[in-house]
């Protein structure tokens, strides 16, 4: 193992996230290696400043409630309508291409900044009424 395997292990170490095997793979590792034992004294020293100076944070007894029932509220729109959305504005979008090709350049430079601007101003029909269906998202 070296410090790098033996440094990431150690601040898993710390979190009670090991494995016994690495557990004690680590410790084998801080009997030989005195630069990850230093580091292993600083993380531990860190560990705990911050447990003494930032205190535990509490939550509300309703708060998990709360989260589940926001949770459960499900999409006012099918979960594919955005995915077909995206489709559709595809195809239409080559559809105008493939129809404007046959046309010299100097007639169809207008074009583009027409369909860009179409293209803006259907995504935000688009955006309007999806954020009116959903009253929780705050557009």
């Amino acid at each position: 193992m070296d410090c790098t395997q033996a440094q990431d292990l150690l601040l898993d170490e710390l979190d009670a996230a090991l494995e016994p095997a690495e557990r004690r793979e680590v410790l084998h590792h801080l009997d030989d290696c005195e630069p990850c034992r230093a580091f292993a004294g600083l993380q531990r020293q860190l560990d705990a400043e911050l447990r003494d100076r930032v205190p535990a944070l509490v939550l509300d007894a309703g708060f998990r409630r709360t989260l589940e029932v926001r949770l459960a509220v499900r999409q006012p729109w099918p979960e594919w309508l955005p995915e077909l959305a995206y489709v559709v504005g595809a195809a239409l979008a080559t559809a105008a291409s493939v129809l404007v090709l046959p046309f010299p350049v100097s007639s169809t430079w207008w074009i583009g900044s027409a369909l860009a601007g179409l293209g803006l101003f259907v995504h935000s029909l688009v955006a309007r009424a999806l954020c009116g269906l959903d009253a929780r998202a705050g557009c």
